[in-house]
């Protein structure tokens, strides 16, 4: 992007005709300033500031491929992804707690913030209980390892996170990986928290991984993982 060139949705996304759609929507102001509902979308020219901006200091948004949607009367922001297995669904980007994908897309996410709009309550009322889980777990996978074999370049460790809990837990291999990981304990934690939440017997192994962690909130976690296991018998 050239310098003093206005930034265009090409310049963050490949194919931009759904968000084409949707800024189209913003853009009449409905949906802006709804405090009560913490409903703050971003006309476009906006929206592209703020992506510009949180691509530069967040690595999760660039890695991702993030196009930042809001800003509501809090410092977290409701997120577009771009990139591979996320394309098209929606980032819960927290400033203080675990980020993580919540809307299979924009359509799914639009009819929450309606249904806010209209009740007055916050729109993450309106989130799903749980992370979303990826169609695409062949390739989200491939994206973890690859966030995982370059951590320290990408400085990914709370993309791994928030993608952890977008698995549907069937790749035993790639979680025995990550639950053994002994350089950052949130991704054996993440990893435990999910078995915790979701358990089958044949992650009973990956739960003890978990618990042989040194760090005790990765331990801990590992510990309630095999708890849920065993309630299972």
């Amino acid at each position: 992007m050239k310098k003093g060139k206005k930034s265009s949705l090409a310049d963050y996304v490949d194919e931009p005709s759904e968000l084409t759609g949707y800024f189209e929507e913003v853009a009449k102001g409905t949906y802006s300033n709804i405090d009560d509902a913490e409903v703050n979308l971003l006309p476009i020219d906006e929206a592209l500031q703020l992506t510009k901006e949180f691509r530069s200091f967040n690595p999760m948004v660039e890695l991702l491929g993030g196009v930042v949607l809001d800003y509501p009367n809090t410092s977290d922001h409701h997120v577009y992804l771009t990139k591979g297995p996320c394309n098209g669904s929606i980032l819960f980007l927290r400033h203080d707690d675990e980020s993580r994908l919540v809307f299979p897309s924009l359509a799914k996410f639009m009819v929450a913030v309606h249904k806010a709009k209209k009740s007055k309550e916050s729109l993450t009322d309106f989130h799903p209980e749980d992370a979303l889980q990826l169609k695409k777990q062949r390739e989200l996978s491939a994206l973890i390892i690859e966030l995982y074999e370059n951590l320290d370049d990408f400085d990914s460790t709370a993309t791994i996170v928030a993608l952890i809990q977008s698995m549907d837990l069937s790749d035993v291999e790639l979680l025995q990986t990550l639950a053994e990981d002994d350089l950052d304990f949130f991704i054996p934690e993440a990893v435990a928290n999910q078995i915790a939440k979701r358990p089958r017997a044949e992650l009973l192994d990956v739960a003890k991984a978990c618990k042989k962690q040194k760090h005790s909130q990765a331990k801990s976690a590992g510990k309630r993982a095999i708890a849920a296991i065993e309630a299972l018998k």
